[in-house]
């Protein structure tokens, strides 16, 4: 069939276009002929012609109907849609602020990296670069590029040199000691943990401190609110995580804070907030304090804080500051007295004035009041009517003395001063001193700058504290705390006399100061043969854990911190060391306390100092009839730490963190350490028979 088709078409169009040619060429008489010759043709085939065009039809109408149905089963597409290329741009990035040399270049140059880093085609040579950065100095700065560059053209140094010139010259923290030591000293004070956390991370990021020491130091400087609320939970092994935890600790006591004085119906019970009590006129003498202003009052109400101080623990009706009546002493009050804190923490950490606690003697009576620390003042003031109360003698002063504000406004004028009357601050330091008398009813003391400059103590502002006292304190004014002696009690003997020598030969009555237990519970002076602790060089510093104690054992460390803090051989402590603290029983019954100082002792450099041997000691003693034992009460504390060592001798309790002034019963070394003074001891005394040799059993 397809032949017969395919033979047709062969044959018909070549005489079809013969057909046009001829009818173009020779006219319609050829062309009629041609025609009827065509004809023909198809008559002939007409059969054939008749099949192919059906067949071609059919075909057609196959053809159709497949496309329809592929149509149907395919969805139309919309075209697809064609995105253009991404489109690069290049982010101008803004000239870093002109650097004057006043703070440090850390900040700046990095600053300048980043435009170089961003446009690399902009400075392709060390000098571009030297150039961009010479451009954005002035100040002392710019003074020190044209002294040190004389030829802009050519600076004669690579860009590395230029950057570590540039560092030596202006960076004002140049190694990594300074960063450690602020890190060491920084606080949380009335920050947020948020906000201290912040501080506290830009320097423990150059300090090179280890993760176990910044977790200590960081546990260490938070707040005591803080801290007693972490100690409830297990501790977190990450720093991130203590302090993503120390943050939730602070701004829930924070809400709890804001919330206290708002009434709350808790368990069915309804407690109506505690009433706000507008503050009247300034207190005569408030040194440095000035009426309230209308925002700051509006300030406090909207924060909850206290009216007249700004502190967030109490109000105003509670202010211990507000309410203080001079003249009351601690027992007239009933609040807590100061013995177990010698160490001078202010009636209220938070404040914002620093007052240590302080006694008054005059004769047979004395009295414990609150002391205002102010180096703003110049002299020592004492409250008029506390001078009539205590019937202190005064001397009408040849010359008056006007006191002025800041503002140069005259407040008063001072006419008289004091007799020497004995105060004793933080139950330890004892001193005779005079005061001017001036109306000073809250608080009724003042240690100005005259005070301050006499003693020359070292202050934890942050935490309201005496951390230590100058070395002339420590050889004249400071002796053992005793507990506070109602006014209405005799005085006391002197402690001489109160030393029992009833076991003690009358030999050696004349040496009654060295069988005093007080005298030898005192803080020694520093000698020259005060313990040192050497580190090894490059040593990582140790970490230790708290130890769980039972209630005895809780009773015994109280005791004994209580102690050691009034006889003033251990202190309050910031370190980033912490040895741990439990205890051992003796062969008595009773508690010893030890410290876990196994960390401290294998990065310590060993002491080689000699010890006397025990078989020379018996050598010197054979013929001998008649023995002497003589007791050598706090040996090991009779020797103080090196100044400068304390901070390697904290260790932490449930109490808090303390470190050692003296030696301790657990350092390494210690008949070592302690056996120089016993040597020095012995050359200075005048009993030195030659019969007689000492040993010293550690």
């Amino acid at each position: 069939m397809w032949c017969h088709v395919r033979l047709f078409w062969a044959v018909f169009f070549p005489l079809y276009a013969a057909f046009l040619i001829i009818k173009c060429v020779h006219g319609h008489t050829l062309c009629f002929k041609f025609k009827h010759f065509l004809f023909s043709v198809f008559i002939d085939n007409e059969p054939l012609i008749t099949e192919s065009v059906s067949h071609s039809l059919k075909i057609q109408q196959e053809m159709r109907e497949r496309i329809e149905q592929m149509t149907t089963i395919i969805p139309r597409s919309s075209p697809s849609t064609v995105f253009p290329p991404p489109v690069t741009r290049d982010v101008s990035s803004s000239s870093p602020e002109r650097y004057s040399g006043e703070s440090s270049c850390g900040g700046f140059l990095l600053q300048c990296a980043l435009v170089f880093n961003r446009s690399p085609q902009s400075f392709p040579s060390d000098g571009s670069r030297i150039s961009y950065i010479v451009g954005l100095l002035n100040g002392k700065a710019l003074r020190w590029a044209e002294a040190r560059f004389k030829d802009p053209l050519d600076f004669g140094c690579s860009f590395q040199s230029f950057l570590n010139e540039f560092r030596m010259t202006f960076s004002q923290e140049p190694d990594t000691t300074s960063r450690s030591r602020r890190l060491w000293n920084l606080r949380q004070g009335v920050r947020s943990v948020a906000e201290y956390a912040i501080d506290f991370r830009t320097l423990a990021a150059s300090s090179g401190w280890d993760a176990c020491a910044l977790k200590s130091a960081f546990f260490q400087s938070l707040n005591d609110s803080v801290k007693d609320e972490l100690t409830m939970v297990e501790e977190p092994t990450e720093l991130n995580d203590l302090i993503l935890l120390a943050i939730k600790v602070d701004n829930r006591l924070r809400e709890r804070r804001r919330q206290r004085g708002r009434s709350t119906v808790v368990d069915g019970t309804f407690y109506r907030a505690r009433p706000v009590v507008e503050p009247g006129e300034a207190e005569p003498m408030q040194l440095g304090r000035a009426r309230l202003s209308a925002a700051e009052k509006r300030r406090r109400r909207e924060s909850d804080l206290c009216l007249y101080c700004g502190s967030p623990d109490h109000f105003v009706v509670a202010c211990p500051f507000k309410a203080f009546e001079p003249g009351a002493g601690a027992a007239t009050r009933g609040g807590p007295s100061d013995e177990g804190n010698p160490m001078g923490r202010s009636l209220s950490s938070k404040s914002p004035r620093f007052a240590l606690p302080a006694v008054i003697q005059v004769n047979q009576d004395s009295l414990e009041l609150s002391a205002l620390v102010d180096s703003g003042c110049e002299q020592n003031l004492i409250d008029k009517s506390l001078v009539s109360q205590l019937n202190i003698k005064t001397v009408r002063l040849e010359a008056p003395i006007r006191v002025t504000a800041l503002d140069g406004r005259g407040l008063h004028t001072i006419t008289h001063q004091t007799e020497s009357v004995q105060l004793i601050i933080s139950g330890n330091h004892h001193e005779m001193i005079s005061f001017f008398v001036f109306p000073s009813p809250n608080p009724p003391i003042v240690l100005g700058f005259k005070w301050l400059q006499l003693h020359n103590p070292h202050l934890n502002w942050t935490q309201g504290r005496v951390e230590a006292w100058s070395p002339e304190c420590l050889s004249s004014c400071l002796q053992s705390a005793v507990p506070h002696r109602p006014s209405s009690l005799p005085a006391p003997q002197k402690e001489a006399d109160l030393t029992d020598l009833g076991n003690v030969p009358r030999e050696y009555h004349d040496l009654r100061e060295v069988f005093s237990k007080n005298h030898a519970l005192s803080l020694p002076p520093h000698r020259p043969y005060d313990c040192a602790i050497n580190l090894l060089a490059g040593a990582s510093l140790p970490s230790s854990r708290l130890y769980n104690i039972s209630r005895p054992e809780r009773q015994a460390m109280e005791r004994y911190i209580n102690e050691s803090l009034r006889a003033g051989i251990i202190r309050h402590s910031s370190s980033p060391l912490g040895a741990g603290f439990f205890f051992v029983g003796k062969k008595d019954g009773t508690l010893r306390p030890c410290i876990d100082y196994r960390g401290l002792n294998q990065i310590t450099v060993k002491n080689r100092y000699p010890l006397p041997l025990l078989s020379s000691a018996f050598e010197t003693v054979q013929g001998m009839t008649v023995f002497s034992k003589l007791d050598l009460r706090n040996a090991y504390h009779l020797v103080r730490i090196r100044q400068g060592d304390e901070w390697k001798t904290a260790f932490k309790t449930p109490l808090g963190q303390f470190e050692y002034l003296v030696i301790s019963s657990s350092c390494r070394d210690l008949p070592r350490s302690d056996q120089p003074s016993v040597d020095h001891s012995y050359r200075q005394s005048r009993y030195q028979p030659p019969q007689l040799s000492i040993w010293y059993e550690a």
